[in-house]
């Protein structure tokens, strides 16, 4: 592993529509950040097998419920990585931390599988998920990342965790892989989410990667902002970015060092 900074990452999914009846316009923008424990190569692999599951069963869902359709496609997700690990020895079988988030209208809706790293600044909190805790251990606590009992993949049952919150102007979120939780304070953190786009939150997380010697590591900003004009828009939409909603934009930006 290099530490070469990538724009786009294996262990990042995201989905957004492509057209007015595009599954991602009728269900929200899915967005997904996983982590393993294992080597880089078998460690993608487990990774990207999580990601599109949790793809497919989410658009696949026919519930109107996002949080129902994000569990069966956590479950689906976690029964088929079980049932690759079965079929191995051991020493081969990976495991698997997750966070979801899909954006649907005003609402962004959470869904984690630990280890997993997220936080969120809206209606006028911020919050880290897993909660608090994450900002009150010793450095050497939070370095303990245990993918046993809890990730997927390790047995046929999982919890997921689930959080729901309004998004508007000014609030943003970002999913990370759980070893950048030792760098990120609570002042860091509302710095980062209050950064003026979410390509300067992935500037600051990279420098921080390389002031600390961490060579893998992966991650997506998500940001509401002011309505744009129709040329700015075009623009951002043109880009890569996201839109819509009332009276907001919609700006993403992500990718992981490895």
């Amino acid at each position: 592993m290099s530490g070469i900074r990538q724009p786009a990452s294996d262990m990042v999914l995201v989905a957004e529509a492509s057209g007015l009846f595009a599954p991602e316009t009728r269900k929200g923008r899915l967005y997904i950040v996983a982590e393993t424990d294992h080597d880089v190569a078998r460690g993608r692999d487990a990774c990207q097998l999580i990601c599109r599951t949790i793809r497919k069963h989410f658009y696949d869902d026919t519930s109107f419920s996002v949080t129902a359709s994000l569990r069966k496609a956590l479950l689906a997700a976690n029964r088929a990585l079980y049932q690759q690990n079965f079929g191995v020895p051991v020493q081969k079988r990976s495991f698997v931390g997750v966070s979801c988030a899909v954006v649907k209208g005003d609402d962004v809706y959470l869904a984690q599988v630990k280890p997993a790293q997220s936080y969120l600044l809206a209606e006028g909190k911020l919050r880290a998920l897993p909660g608090g805790p994450s900002w009150r251990q010793s450095q050497e606590q939070q370095t303990a990342v245990y993918f046993k009992p809890n990730a997927l993949g390790n047995s046929l049952t999982v919890e997921p965790e689930f959080f729901r919150a309004t998004l508007r102007p000014g609030d943003g979120l970002l999913l990370c892989t759980s070893n950048l939780a030792p760098l990120l304070s609570r002042e860091v953190v509302t710095r980062l989410l209050r950064a003026a786009h979410p390509d300067d939150v992935t500037d600051e997380l990279a420098e921080l990667c390389r002031e600390h010697g961490i060579t893998e590591a992966h991650g997506l900003a998500l940001g509401m902002y002011a309505a744009l004009s129709p040329a700015a828009r075009a623009a951002l939409l043109a880009g890569g970015g996201g839109g819509g909603g009332r009276g907001w934009g919609f700006r993403r930006g992500g990718g992981g060092q490895h």
